[in-house]
């Protein structure tokens, strides 16, 4: 499966690499923080992406590990044509 991560804090780290060793290609990590985002996209020989506007879309599933209180903003910005969408949100 083919995964676009949008976050790069612990639980992407996390999620990234437990996909990378299930098999699964990340091909890109989206964050706001440029270092962190770089360095898991290193890692996981994943296209680093800052903007929303560059997030691809042919990932099969789109995982996004933001705080809680960026989903809404997440639904807002971030639009797919194809594939699934989910979110490791714990209240929302």
């Amino acid at each position: 499966m083919r995964i676009t991560l949008i976050g790069s804090g612990k639980t992407a780290f996390a999620l990234g690499h437990l996909c990378r060793q299930g098999g699964h290609i990340v091909v890109q990590v989206f964050g706001r923080n440029r270092q962190t985002a770089g360095q898991l996209a290193e890692q996981l020989a994943a296209q680093p992406v800052y903007h929303w506007d560059d997030i691809g879309q042919e990932a099969d599933i789109y995982i996004v590990a933001l705080p809680d209180g960026m989903v809404p903003q997440v639904s807002a910005l971030f639009q797919i044509q194809k594939g699934l969408i989910v979110h490791t949100a714990g209240a929302v």
